[in-house]
């Protein structure tokens, strides 16, 4: 999986195409009007803005449509898989578990993955050697705090002889809700004190990123999905260097955010 680290080309829409939510009709239908695709990269540069200055996704509210999260909550619990423990193995929950989990927990959850998901693809861009070849380890993407913090929870250890694989009681997922707010207030923290993006080691990886991997095409993916009509045009674009991967609607108020994962662990 970490693999998908190295760079990809546009041959790869179909890979975009499995990656929309599983409500979405999966079919790429046209290229966007030039207009379009100006307003979907202005809406996701002012994306990547706030994000770098509040480093939350549960912050930059504007460039999303109305009542963002509550689309998370209707469209995430279809599935048990949740691919946020270390490398190789995903986090799985139980079926009856979902209806025992409030609103708030959901957006809690849903917050903490991203954002976790955010600040070790920018870490790993601070910090990493040859990022283009290289498999990284859960040391080259995390700092040792966090490392020890992950670790100490069997349900997102990395490597641990009590290692569990499924949440089966609200109390677990409590448990990994608090782990993974705790692992991202310290890394957010050390970004704030020390922001990725001055080191120069990040501008070395985004520079050879970006020579590889040229700015990619917006494009648009018809068909429908929840609270969105069946003929509804969604625009998709990942950001650079391709740290999120967007999924974008217009609206009255013009181009909102319907989506955001982290690219490459979604």
């Amino acid at each position: 999986m970490l693999r998908a680290f190295c760079f990809l080309t546009l041959a790869l829409l179909a890979h975009h195409a499995h990656a929309v939510p599983a409500a979405a009709s999966q079919i790429i239908a046209e290229q966007p009007t030039e207009q379009e695709a100006r307003e979907a990269r202005e809406v996701a540069a002012a994306f990547i803005k706030r994000m770098q200055e509040t480093r939350d996704i549960a912050v930059p509210k504007d460039p999303y449509v109305d009542d963002f999260l509550s689309d998370f909550l209707r469209l995430r619990p279809e599935s048990e898989q949740f691919s946020l423990s270390a490398f190789g193995s995903s986090l799985f929950l139980r079926t009856e578990l979902k209806a025992e989990v409030d609103r708030r927990e959901w957006e809690r959850f849903y917050a903490a993955q991203v954002n976790l998901n955010y600040f070790r693809a920018l870490y790993y861009l601070a910090t990493g050697r040859n990022i283009l070849t290289n498999e990284p380890t859960m040391s080259e993407v995390y700092p040792p705090e966090a490392v020890a913090l992950l670790n100490a929870n069997p349900l997102l250890a990395w490597k641990s002889p009590d290692k569990q694989y499924k949440i089966e009681t609200l109390e677990e997922l409590r448990g990994v809700i608090a782990t993974l707010e705790r692992a991202t207030a310290l890394m957010r923290e050390r970004f704030m004190k020390h922001p990725p993006e001055e080191a120069e080691r990040y501008r070395e990886n985004v520079r050879a990123w970006m020579a590889k991997e040229p700015e990619e095409a917006v494009y648009v993916q018809t068909g429908g999905r929840r609270g969105f009509p069946n003929d509804t045009r969604f625009f998709r674009l990942r950001t650079s260097p391709e740290i999120f991967d967007l999924t974008l609607v217009r609206t009255d108020e013009g181009m909102k955010v319907v989506w955001a994962t982290v690219y490459p662990w979604n």
